[in-house]
């Protein structure tokens, strides 16, 4: 009779402890599946400021390209001239 009892208590145990373990598993799960959503917005929103970025990025090397020929423009004139007055004092 004893050693049916304490059959039934340690099966006792043995099913809190896996209620105890379903508990964890489906807290732990829960956990997961937040930190999964938690990323996913995070990485949306990374990729967002990485298109921002390069759209900064590609506008700066249009400003850049087109200060450039300005300043192509701007030199060409003065270089020319330089250099007809630099062959009318030579001669």
């Amino acid at each position: 009779m004893q050693v049916t009892r304490l059959y039934e208590q340690s099966k006792i145990k043995r099913d809190g402890a896996a209620c105890c373990w379903r508990t964890y598993c489906e807290h732990s799960l829960g956990c997961l599946l937040c930190r999964i959503a938690i990323l996913a917005t995070e990485n949306k929103t990374v990729k967002q400021q990485l298109q921002t970025v390069l759209d900064k990025g590609r506008h700066d090397n249009e400003l850049i390209e087109a200060l450039l020929v300005c300043d192509r423009v701007i030199k060409f004139p003065a270089s020319a001239v330089s250099s007809v007055m630099n062959v009318m004092f030579v001669q």
